[in-house]
Order: C-alpha cells, then structure tokens, then sequence
C-alpha cells in the first residue's frame, strides 16, 4: 500500500506488547481450525503435544519481521528455510504447503485480527482513519516476508470482508480437537498468565463456536478486571 499514512506512534507497535501476546489465544485457535494448519502442528512442530512452546519459538520472529528494516536479513531467510519442508496430506486428504501463499497470509490475518483486537481491549476503540493506518504497517509486514502477496486484501474494508469469509468457512479439525484445553488453559508462555474467563472472551466466534464456548456473565468481568490492570499506554 504505497504511500500509506503511517500509524499513530504507539498503535502498530502495540504488536510488540505482551498485551499482544495475551491475545494470541485468539489467533492460534483459528489457525488450528484452518485444515492446512492443523496438519502441520499435528505433523511437524518441533514441540509436539505443546502448542505454546511451539508458538514461543515461531511467534518472535514473525513479530521481528515487521520493524526489521533490512527485508534482506536473516529473519525472513529464516521463515522461508524452516517453512520449506512443511508439508504433507491434510485430514482432508489435500496436498498442502506452509509456503502456499493462501495458507501463509491466512495464519498472518490472524495476527492482524488479533492485534486490532488486542488494541481495542487493552486500550479502547479504533476509528476509521487509525484501523487504516495500522492496516496499511500491517501490509508492509507482510510484504516483508518475501511471500507472495496475491491474496493480500488491498484495504482494511477488504481485509474485513476476506477474514468474515475465511473465518465462516472453518471448522473443528484434529488439532483444534488435540489442543482444545491448551488454548483454553495455557500452562506456557505470555499465554499462561491470562485468566480463563478473559480467554473465553478473547476468542473469535467462530473459534468459540468451535470450542463450544459461551462466555458467561463472570467471564466478562474477569476479562474487564484483567484488561483494565494491563491496559495499553
């Protein structure tokens, strides 16, 4: 997105908050209901049976790709190098690829989800101009992996719309299934220090339908209660 106005300091690099990494909760649940990405968990990760070290190890550097200023660095050789050889069949029986651009910027749209969530939460509503700001650092992010941005939506309104799509089409998959009490009760990592109650509230709806979660009365309060102690400055 050339020529984009640049974020409101503060905002795009809420991506390097732990606030950001209570979040993750959010993000993760949908990537393992994407038929692709649960194969690959189930297959390939270098911490099987644990989802959050797994995510300790990944995570980090893909939030270094966004404020690295030299696209030609070590980090996104690095992504590219260890995503080459994740691959295999799905539940479903497709041939799948991590590098496949529709499955790399899916898992990506997931942080972006959650980073405008994160900041909505801890900090307090976006408004039009700010949401297209943080989109437009959220494009460059992704350009800075040296995938192919083909399905990178061009706007925030079309990313909106990509995400409602993609998110409807999913469903419960083997590593949803596998890792369900992981996602709903961390025991690792930035994760684990997030109540259950605000993780419940934290979850997509497509991911809580998914999981059969209903946030309850209890539960929002306990989300209020923690978002307000770790809000944002």
């Amino acid at each position: 997105m050339a020529g984009a106005a640049t974020p409101e300091p503060g905002l795009f690099e809420h991506l390097r908050s732990r606030q950001f990494l209570f979040m993750l909760p959010r993000a993760v649940s949908l990537q393992l209901m994407h038929p692709a990405i649960s194969a690959a968990m189930l297959e390939h990760s270098p911490s099987p049976g644990f989802v959050w070290l797994h995510k300790k190890r990944s995570v980090p550097p893909t939030i270094d790709m966004a404020f690295d200023p030299h696209p030609e660095s070590w980090i996104p050789r690095r992504i590219v190098v260890t995503h080459d050889t994740i691959r295999g069949t799905d539940a479903d029986g497709h041939r799948y690829h991590s590098l496949d651009p529709q499955v790399f910027h899916f898992q990506h749209a997931t942080y972006v989800d959650s980073l405008f969530e994160t900041i909505t939460r801890f900090r307090g509503p976006l408004d039009a101009g700010e949401r297209r700001s943080v989109y437009a650092s959220c494009c460059r992010w992704y350009r800075a992996y040296g995938i192919s941005d083909a399905p990178l939506p061009p706007t925030v309104e079309d990313f909106d719309a990509y995400f409602r799509d993609r998110t409807g089409a999913l469903a419960v998959t083997p590593a949803l299934t596998r890792y369900r009490g992981q996602l709903l009760r961390p025991r690792q990592w930035w994760p684990a220090a997030v109540p259950a109650g605000a993780i419940r509230t934290f979850l997509h709806p497509a991911a809580a339908r998914a999981l059969g979660v209903r946030p309850s009365a209890i539960d929002r309060a306990v989300s209020a209660a923690f978002t307000s102690a770790s809000s944002l400055g």
